[in-house]
């Protein structure tokens, strides 16, 4: 059973974080309705499809500022227990600074693996969902690149056949160690 003070605090540590990421996730959704909205100011398409192609990007931009969250969301749950004086009132039961750090660290652990687990499956396709949407109305054939930590990837369709290009770097105008991999319109 989980005594009343780790609770407290894990329940403040969850709360800081979740604050934070909900002030993130806001942020990010204003940035990326204003870009979704540039790239779509000459199409004719309704106000929600801009929308909802930020909703489905925001996720995945998210995942990638979470270590900012957890800095700035532990930052705030320790401002937090200074500024009500709390940490003298665990001090004063035998708690150790050492008893409190770990405890926030055990529960960042179990946070960050829900992250990457669980929150990392579902922003992944989300974004997958994205770029299917977008694709559709680049003015290239159906054609998109994007570059990764995992290199170069490449989508184009052409001649009822899609084609993925995946390259390792770009030196100059030559891709480097290149794969492609075609698909017809069954994805077979």
């Amino acid at each position: 059973m989980i005594s009343v003070y780790k609770k407290n605090l894990i329940s403040m540590f969850v709360k800081n974080i979740l604050l934070v990421t909900v002030f993130f996730f806001c942020l990010t959704l204003v940035m990326n309705v204003l870009e979704e909205i540039t790239f779509f100011k000459n199409m004719s398409v309704t106000f929600t499809l801009p929308l909802l192609l930020t909703f489905f990007n925001s996720f995945s931009v998210l995942f990638e500022i979470f270590p900012f969250i957890f800095l700035i969301g532990t930052m705030s749950f320790f401002f937090e227990i200074l500024q009500k004086e709390e940490l003298i009132i665990y001090k004063s039961y035998g708690l150790s600074n050492l008893r409190i750090v770990g405890l926030v660290t055990s529960s960042a652990f179990f946070f960050g693996i829900f992250v990457i687990l669980i929150f990392y499956h579902f922003s992944s396709n989300l974004k997958f969902m994205y770029y299917e949407i977008k694709s559709n109305y680049t003015t290239d054939d159906k054609y998109l690149a994007m570059v990764t930590e995992n290199g170069i990837w490449i989508r184009d369709q052409l001649n009822g056949k899609i084609n993925i290009i995946n390259a390792k770097n770009m030196a100059n105008e030559y891709l480097n160690d290149a794969s492609i991999t075609q698909f017809d319109n069954k994805n077979d």
